[in-house]
């Protein structure tokens, strides 16, 4: 097995174990108030974006692991959407602004561009929503400051996955890899600290 191939399930593994936990503990709570429906659009965005890439670089790991977590963003979004007392009307509208524009782009992509166009995009695309997510879930749990529906566990593993797919950009020199990953991973350390000295 190459360092590519260990750097992208490894990675994988730990994106992807996000998502269901912290849909677990989301439901288990049911306290969706410090997760941020914008936030969740963007990166929503951005796993899409990623995912096409995947495809694009023939990476089965990157492939299989957003699309899973696309799936399980999806249903974060609809239990935010439904379940939070404190999802204004301008958040609600802005979140499905990002993700019309977001979604809309990277299919229009694929319809007018060569594919090699296409493919040298998505990437950038995958990037800009997963660094978005960060500010502004960051900033909306510092202002609600309730981790409840957060998980510990869920996040810890994400910062993992990162730091492999960060690795995985290395290796494979991917740009939109090496920067999306590497500033995520940066951008979990906020809410990993507010999690654990908050409440668990």
């Amino acid at each position: 097995m190459s360092m590519v191939d260990i750097a992208q399930w490894l990675g994988t593994l730990g994106i992807v174990a996000f998502y269901p936990l912290q849909n677990w503990r989301l439901i288990s709570t049911r306290n969706p108030v410090g997760l941020s429906f914008l936030a969740f659009s963007f990166i929503a965005v951005g796993i899409a974006g990623y995912l096409a890439l995947g495809i694009h670089l023939k990476l089965l790991g990157l492939t299989v692991g957003n699309a899973s977590n696309f799936f399980f963003a999806s249903l974060i979004l609809l239990l935010v959407w439904f379940r939070s007392p404190v999802l204004s009307r301008a958040e609600r509208a802005a979140g499905i602004l990002v993700l019309f524009v977001g979604l809309g782009f990277l299919t229009t992509l694929h319809v007018v561009t060569s594919l090699e166009t296409a493919a040298s995009l998505v990437g950038w695309v995958g990037m800009a929503g997963i660094i978005a997510f960060y500010p502004v879930q960051n900033f909306d749990l510092f202002r609600k400051k309730d981790p409840t529906g957060l998980s510990l566990i869920a996040f810890t593993s994400l910062a993992v996955g990162l730091a492999f797919y960060a690795l995985l950009g290395f290796l494979v020199n991917d740009l939109t890899i090496i920067l999306g990953n590497g500033i995520t991973f940066l951008g979990t350390l906020p809410i990993i600290w507010v999690i654990a000295t908050k409440g668990k």
